[in-house]
């Protein structure tokens, strides 16, 4: 056996190795290609996983156009190998096995509830996030028969923003009893870090949901006297299609919500869009003053002021947290 048919072995050996780490990488930092890639990944790839590619591929180009027998081409040869296999193994170690398995990746509520009627314990599951496959549903177990179930929810994935985990102090939903038997009303709280909330109708008997409304959180701020915090200004979408606007105060020391409709016409919002984008940027909203909450000489009296950044006209509405009522001003 030559030197020359030697190297040739190598070298063909080496190509087969690295691609076939390159889409053993691949497959393993994307999941099968259903989650993003990460600013790491993004990394590995231009710095280590791009080079070893074009190394391969001038392995490949030698073995066509034929190699040489001297022995500084062999020394260049083995020098170009070294490194095609040096990097391939640092691209294998990035590769956990685990994600090479075709499987759920599930992120729960750390809060496991109870309903108030005490027949089911209920959480929230995440599964596959910020993957393509992505799913939301709700994780349910009946008390009395020890069964468990779990009923999608239709939200889409991809509207959760900056997710750091479950809070260990308030849950993701909330599950409450209604009027009728077999039916309860299912809402995320402000701890789902969504870019809307959402409430469902859940159907027991059929284990299945039915959105009744969302809310597109357009912006967010505090009183100036710190009563009230974390008060919204939201569009509510329906299940028929409708819209409305709502504005939400949070008591300070009570956590208790308010919720008051505000009754405006949306053809008068000037930027519907901008709108339903506003919690990405309600510092510009505060800082053009497109909506203010003012306080007043009256305690637990306070004005929502929309200004013509807003609506086409500028509109008053004096809010009562006492009474609980909501009415324009003149």
């Amino acid at each position: 056996m030559t030197i020359k048919l030697i190297m040739k072995i190598i070298i063909l050996a080496s190509i087969t190795f690295s691609v076939a780490t390159m889409v053993y990488f691949l497959l393993g930092r994307t999941a099968f290609f259903q989650a993003r890639t990460d600013l790491i990944t993004d990394l590995q790839i231009k710095f280590v996983l791009i080079p070893t590619l074009l190394a391969t591929g001038g392995l490949l180009a030698l073995l066509i156009t034929g190699l040489k027998s001297s022995v500084w081409a062999n020394l260049g040869y083995l020098a170009l190998v070294s490194f095609v296999v040096l990097t391939s193994i640092l691209l294998i170690s990035w590769v956990h096995p685990d994600s090479l398995t075709v499987r759920e990746r599930v992120v729960a509520d750390v809060l496991l509830q109870t309903t108030e009627d005490g027949r089911y314990e209920y959480q929230m599951e995440l599964v596959n996030i910020y993957q393509r496959n992505a799913q939301i549903r709700i994780f349910i177990r009946d008390l009395e028969t020890g069964e468990e179930m779990r009923i999608p929810l239709d939200m889409d994935a991809r509207q959760i923003r900056g997710f750091s985990g479950p809070s260990s102090r308030e849950s993701w939903i909330v599950m409450e009893e209604t009027e009728i038997s077999g039916r309860y009303r299912v809402s995320t709280t402000r701890a789902f870090q969504s870019v809307e909330l959402w409430v469902f109708e859940l159907d027991m008997d059929a284990r299945e949901t039915e959105l009744i409304e969302k809310a597109d959180i357009g912006m967010m701020w505090r009183t100036d006297d710190d009563r009230y915090y974390s008060n919204t200004l939201s569009l509510i979408t329906f299940s028929d299609g409708n819209h409305a606007i709502r504005l939400s105060m949070t008591n300070t020391e009570t956590e208790e919500t308010t919720v008051f409709p505000v009754e405006i016409d949306l053809n008068e919002i000037i930027t519907l869009r901008d709108f339903r984008s506003g919690w990405r940027s309600h510092a510009t909203y505060r800082e053009k003053r497109s909506a203010s909450l003012e306080v007043t000489d009256t305690p637990e009296v306070y004005i929502l002021v929309l200004s013509e950044l807003f609506v086409e006209r500028e509109r008053s509405f004096e809010v009562n947290m006492e009474t609980g009522t909501i009415r324009e001003l003149e």
